[in-house]
């Protein structure tokens, strides 16, 4: 089944031997995601994924990950579920594998969040790399170029979305080179809360033009504890909370969970522990 442009507001299920194929640049949005039983989902370079909600591959189930898979929850692999490619995977939660799954070859548990894995973009400009460094509200990008022929400019592009993007900054290209060359730019006073996706456009004289893969930078809102007291006695109180509360220990092992403005935490020894709300990490002590 080939996909295009699509937004699903549920669980987005693919299963039983069922083949997925997302291309042509374009971006599937879902919430929760649950692929299972020997099952297929290929998102192909420049085309992107984004999960709204918790993901669980399971059971033989294969992603090729060319593109961009982002999951603002926790991801589960289970029973030889795999994911492979040269794309990104990011989740703003827990990355958890069971009985020999693996994501880009790695089977590493990543908790608590946000955890990346990937090899990049197969970049179809000649570029050495293309990174960027936040500073309060500010981000500064920086890449370099191993050849130059024909280049015009280099845009900065940013997109709250992954399908509307609108030019950010410009920056002339040496036009032609067989050197290394570096650039840089910065964004300033970024302002919006979220998720900001950026990547760069280079622009031939002639008209044609190529992307390099994409960054993100979260702006998160600024916030006092979480919790409180703090070093904790025996029960945690997070005012107006109806979400799960998650303990863990500095490995990232799961302890203690709980849904609610409270949780008991009397039968934990005294130590340093961390506590994941929702999207929200904070560390106690007890």
């Amino acid at each position: 089944i080939l996909m295009s442009n699509m937004t699903i507001e549920g669980t987005l299920t693919v299963a039983n031997n069922t083949d997925l194929v997302l291309t042509g640049c374009d971006t599937l949005i879902f919430g929760n995601g649950d692929f299972s039983n020997s099952g297929l989902l290929a998102v192909d370079s420049c085309s992107a994924m984004i999960g709204n909600g918790d993901m669980t591959i399971s059971n033989s189930f294969q992603i090729g990950a060319g593109g961009f898979i982002r999951v603002d929850g926790d991801v589960t692999l289970s029973n030889s579920a795999e994911v492979t490619g040269d794309g990104n995977f990011f989740a703003t939660g827990c990355i958890e594998f069971q009985n020999t799954a693996s994501l880009f070859g790695d089977n590493t548990d990543c908790c608590p969040g946000p955890c990346f894995r990937g090899t990049g973009y197969p970049l179809p400009l000649k570029l050495l790399y293309f990174t960027l460094e936040k500073e309060a509200s500010n981000v500064r990008f920086e890449w370099a170029s191993l050849s130059e022929e024909n280049l015009d400019r280099y845009i900065l592009q940013r997109s709250s979305d992954l399908r509307l993007w609108e030019n950010s900054e410009e920056v002339l290209a040496a036009g032609f080179s067989n050197s290394v060359l570096t650039y840089e730019c910065f964004e300033e006073k970024l302002g919006s809360r979220g998720t900001i996706y950026y990547r760069l456009k280079a622009l031939d004289f002639d008209g044609s033009y190529s992307y390099s893969q994409v960054l993100t930078v979260r702006q998160d809102e600024s916030k006092n504890a979480l919790f409180c007291p703090n070093p904790v006695d025996n029960v945690i109180h997070i005012p107006n909370n109806t979400e799960e509360i998650r303990i863990l220990d500095s490995s990232g092992r799961l302890l203690l969970k709980g849904i609610g403005e409270q949780l008991d935490i009397s039968e934990l020894p005294a130590g340093f522990y961390y506590l994941k709300c929702a999207n929200n990490s904070e560390s106690l002590v007890k």
